[in-house]
């Protein structure tokens, strides 16, 4: 079972990075991510939290394709498989594999962003449970603008488009445990071999 709940497109984006978080609050409010964790998320290409993660795109001032879905098993896509040969290098400028720990309690929402400053661009629910966080991210390819009404491109100059639009994909897929986070393809030359999670909670606070 491969369930979409939402595709959004987002357009003339200032902010390189993906938000999902537990609170409508903690992703703007927390001076000791912005201080610390960019910094991180720079080098590993995430900031993850227990109740916060953040992903960094493959470039900026850029037009983004969202894509929300929850999965029975964690599944690469086929483009992405193809462009990347050889996860165990990790290495490939124009992609991002990354996998995660997600856990769920109680009555959550989840709530996506699309910028810092901005409200949540998409919420939902979740059951309650561990999952597999999965982030992919890569460009379109021109086969795929082609193909697509949505993205209404006839006046485009293609080769413009082939480098600005991008797809990502989330995708929560249940487990019985917590996972171990691995980076599969990094968008970095020297992607960290040992990734660094916050094991706490982000208050609206600071605290």
């Amino acid at each position: 079972m491969n369930e979409v709940i939402a595709e959004i497109r987002l357009d003339n984006i200032y902010n390189s990075f993906i938000y999902i978080s537990k609170s409508l609050e903690k992703h703007n409010s927390d001076s000791h991510y912005r201080d610390e964790g960019t910094k991180l998320q720079m080098n590993q290409g995430f900031a993850w939290y227990q109740d916060f993660v953040s992903f960094y795109m493959l470039s900026d001032y850029q037009s983004y394709w969202v894509k929300i879905a929850v999965a029975e098993s964690l599944e690469i896509d086929p483009v992405i498989a193809v462009q990347t040969k050889n996860f165990t290098e990790k290495q490939n400028h124009n992609t991002s594999v990354i996998l995660l720990p997600f856990e769920v309690t109680g009555e959550e929402r989840i709530h996506v962003f699309a910028d810092a400053t901005d409200g949540a661009i998409f919420s939902f629910p979740l059951y309650t449970g561990h999952y597999q966080l999965l982030f992919q991210n890569r460009f379109f390819t021109r086969e795929e603008i082609e193909a697509e009404p949505n993205f209404n491109c006839e006046d485009a100059d293609y080769d413009d488009w082939d480098d600005e639009m991008e797809l990502c994909l989330l995708t929560f897929i249940p487990t019985e445990v917590p996972i171990e986070p691995k980076i599969l393809a990094s968008r970095r030359r020297n992607a960290p071999t040992d990734v660094v999670l916050y094991d706490r909670k982000l208050h609206p606070n600071g605290d």
